[in-house]
């Protein structure tokens, strides 16, 4: 989708944005019959769309991103999602709340290797102190580990690898840090069985018929029955399914 929509970018880049618009509108199973793009963001901000119910919806982005097809991909992906939850009549009524739903909704839906890819490393030599100076910038209100860490949860949701779709460098490190998080979590009780000492020790000392988790999906508070076996848990917030040894 990028390779076409790069020839567009170069063409003309007001008609290769609204055609990569409503290309990613159609993945969120959006109804739009326009996008009206412009390159004068007034908010400062990368990217801005106007909420509402209509087929057509007006995103402005900052001019510097004219001709860059990665940046323009991932603010679209963000802005987008804002549409998408807006017609769902979900949001929080915190701002950076709700900035940080979108960014995640936007990963879900399945833009996150092209959050992660949008990345951009610059270097500057401080001549003074004979130093290099490099900093890195992204879209969207979540860290490049976090943006990682909530992809490779839905890789573990859909079976699916995100690894041989995210450039190598900071993206690809990026992503490899969230996906070690999200796997280490899965290594503590009760997602593995524990030696039959411990299950014994466990035995005797746990007063408590019942066990707290989190759905190593969606985070929910979970409470399963101190059965000392194998259960399938079936989380009612996000409808995912996973073992446990109780």
């Amino acid at each position: 989708m990028l390779g076409t929509f790069a020839d567009e970018l170069r063409r003309d880049p007001i008609l290769g944005t609204q055609y990569l618009a409503k290309r990613i509108a159609g993945h969120y199973r959006l109804p739009v019959t326009t996008v009206i793009v412009t390159f004068t963001s007034p908010t400062n901000q990368p990217g801005h769309v106007e909420l509402s119910h209509s087929n057509e919806f007006f995103v402005a982005l900052e001019p510097q991103y004219r001709f860059v097809p990665k940046a323009i991909a991932a603010i679209l992906a963000h802005e987008v999602a804002h549409v998408f939850l807006h017609r769902c009549g979900v949001r929080f009524s915190v701002k950076f709340e709700n900035e940080i739903l979108t960014d995640t909704t936007a990963v879900y839906v399945g833009f996150g290797p092209t959050m992660l890819n949008a990345v951009t490393e610059t270097t500057r030599k401080l001549t003074s102190k004979n130093l290099v100076e490099t900093w890195t910038h992204h879209f969207g209100y979540l860290t490049l580990d976090e943006f990682g860490y909530i992809l490779a949860k839905r890789d573990a949701v859909y079976g699916t690898d995100s690894a041989p779709k995210i450039d190598p460098g900071i993206s690809s490190a990026a992503f490899e840090c969230g996906r070690r998080r999200c796997q280490a979590e899965l290594q503590h009780r009760p997602f593995v069985i524990r030696p039959w000492y411990q299950r014994l020790f466990h035995l005797l000392s746990e007063k408590s018929n019942s066990i707290t988790l989190s759905c190593p999906c969606c985070s929910q508070p979970l409470r399963i029955p101190k059965s000392h076996r194998k259960l399938s848990v079936r989380c009612p917030n996000c409808d995912s399914q996973f073992l446990c040894y109780s």
